[in-house]
């Protein structure tokens, strides 16, 4: 393959990485389809290598250099492209906190490996940067009490952290619901019950008696 090629072929992987970013990855959440997005990152590679030996009849060595540089050129700029999304365009971007935290939550994670002391890291966070920290590309930590009503009340336009997918399973309860359709539909149920018409209601489905007699 002619080193013409060779840059043909950079260039396209490179710019398809770009793609799938601004055109995939950065919409929506894809943590539930990491197996599947996996998959398609190994078998990827195999299938332009068997395309380019069997269908174009290149010899194994040329179609082996054009899979590793197809291959390294799109996990370049597919990391690139997020990592200068995470910096210059997130919307997060303006929140304060270390550097790191902007491009990846590892190293945060790697600063609670020694002694899992979450609370003590994030107390010296907010000591240096305020009541808002940034502390990974998509997540921050707050310890400004005014932020309760935005975040829990019932008109908060947020949403549960992906977290809740992981503990949750195929049928989350009402606390691990992250649809919020689903969730004040299951919801109203309850607030039936707790309501001072329900609690009443109940008070007299007791057994009074019973709950009072004596112990013998």
């Amino acid at each position: 393959m002619s080193s013409i090629s060779i840059a043909s072929v950079s260039v396209l992987a490179g710019a398809l990485g770009v793609i799938s970013h601004l055109g995939y990855f950065i919409h929506g959440e894809h943590h539930m389809q990491s197996v599947r997005i996996l998959c398609i990152f190994v078998l990827g590679p195999l299938i332009f290598f068997a395309c380019n030996f069997f269908l174009y009849d290149f010899p194994i060595i040329e179609a082996g250099k054009a899979t590793i540089v197809a291959s390294t050129s799109y996990f370049v700029a597919l990391t690139l492209s997020i990592l200068s999304y995470r910096v210059f365009f997130h919307p997060l971007r303006h929140f304060p906190g270390p550097f790191s935290a902007r491009l990846t939550k590892l190293t945060h994670v790697a600063r609670l490996l020694p002694n899992s002391d979450n609370f003590a890291q994030a107390h010296q966070l907010h000591q240096k940067y305020g009541e808002i920290v940034r502390v990974g590309p998509n997540e921050l930590t707050i310890i400004n009490p005014d932020a309760i009503a935005a975040i829990h009340s019932s008109s908060s336009k947020c949403i549960k952290s992906p977290w809740y997918d992981a503990i949750g399973g195929p049928n989350p309860s009402l606390q691990l619901t992250r649809n919020r359709k689903t969730h004040d539909k299951r919801r109203k149920v309850w607030d039936q019950a707790f309501s001072a018409k329900g609690e009443l209601h109940a008070l007299y489905c007791v057994d009074l008696p019973f709950l009072y007699s004596p112990i013998m």
